[in-house]
């Protein structure tokens, strides 16, 4: 019968500087300030294939962990108890989290601008940007001081198809239609 210790593989430090591709004596400074866990034997340090990984996913600046997907991986890297940490600078990552926040909203429905500030405080206390990046992404549309939840099909990859249509908006006149000039 095999034991658990078995199962492991141990990487020389070498092994790991390679992998890694950061100078060998950079990686053993890491390992002997205790920053990587790691075994030393005798001279030599050996490090835990399953611990290096855990320690790469928690030291990582980037959200993305092998088998989650994406999004939820962003979702678990940005909020914090439900609170946004940061707004995200890149663009892709910031279209996430826009589309987290704009299920805030029940579709449908149409809200004052102190409740999209009341509602978007709730995630972060910049609520004038989120407000203004979910308008910009075509996620909520403003009327009038009246704000409501966009289907969002209005944006296609980087594209923007035009103005969501809401019923009784006319084809030209609608919503987003710019004012006649007299």
């Amino acid at each position: 019968m095999q034991s658990s210790f078995s199962k492991k593989r141990f990487l020389t430090a070498a092994e790991v500087a390679a992998v890694l591709r950061i100078n060998h004596q950079v990686l053993v400074r890491k390992l002997q300030a205790g920053d990587i866990p790691a075994y030393k034997i005798g001279k030599d340090w050996r490090i835990e294939e399953g611990e290096l990984n855990a320690w790469l996913r928690a030291a990582s600046n980037h959200p993305r962990v092998p088998g989650v997907p994406a999004e939820e991986a962003i979702r678990n890297h940005y909020f914090v108890g439900g609170r946004l940490k940061q707004i995200p600078a890149k663009r892709g990552k910031r279209a996430v989290v826009l589309r987290i926040l704009a299920e805030a909203f029940e579709p449908d429905r149409e809200y004052a601008e102190e409740e999209v500030n009341e509602i978007l405080g709730r995630f972060h206390s910049d609520h004038c940007t989120l407000r203004r990046e979910l308008i910009m992404a075509r996620l909520l549309a403003r009327e009038k001081g009246r704000y409501w939840r966009t289907s969002g099909s209005e944006m296609v990859g980087a594209e923007w198809r035009g103005p969501a249509r809401r019923s009784g908006d006319s084809e030209r006149g609608g919503a987003d239609a710019p004012a006649s000039r007299t």
